[in-house]
């Protein structure tokens, strides 16, 4: 028997905006507001136990965070990655949005210099200096 392929879901509002985001500053700011609208962030934990870390790689020379704003798509893009291994369940680590936005400027310190969100699906990239920033630009607007 093989196991059965999963379907790929219907677009999330966040794909069709990273999407837009490119060529619409509406949807790029509509965009933000989704994404820091959402309580947590999901990654792929690398290490054990105290050691857990969220997934960093190295894209285009820079040292970057992977995040996904969904646990469907952090699977998806984890298994694009193969970086999940073939457990049906894979356990994945949450991590709370704002905390994320207040470990950025640790994260730029420690060489980590952008946040690739939702890779395997609409992946759309920012620097890590450019989330405080564009958390508090979104706050502003009224999320």
């Amino acid at each position: 028997m093989t196991a059965a392929r999963r379907e790929r879901p219907i677009p999330s509002a966040v794909s069709q905006l990273a999407a837009a985001a490119g060529r619409d500053q509406d949807a790029a700011s509509a965009l933000w507001k989704a994404v820091f609208g959402l309580d947590a962030w999901f990654s792929i934990p690398r290490g054990e136990g105290q050691t857990v870390q969220p997934l960093v790689l190295e894209v285009d020379g820079a040292a970057t965070l992977l995040l996904w704003t969904s646990d469907d798509a952090a699977i998806e893009g984890g298994r694009a990655l193969d970086v999940l291994g073939d457990a049906e369940d894979p356990t994945l680590l949450s991590m709370p949005s704002a905390g994320v936005v207040e470990l950025a400027p640790g994260y730029a310190e420690a060489g980590i210099r952008r946040v690739l969100f939702d890779h395997g699906a609409t992946p759309f990239l920012v620097e890590m200096n450019s989330l405080p920033r564009l958390r508090q630009e979104s706050l502003d607007s009224g999320v």
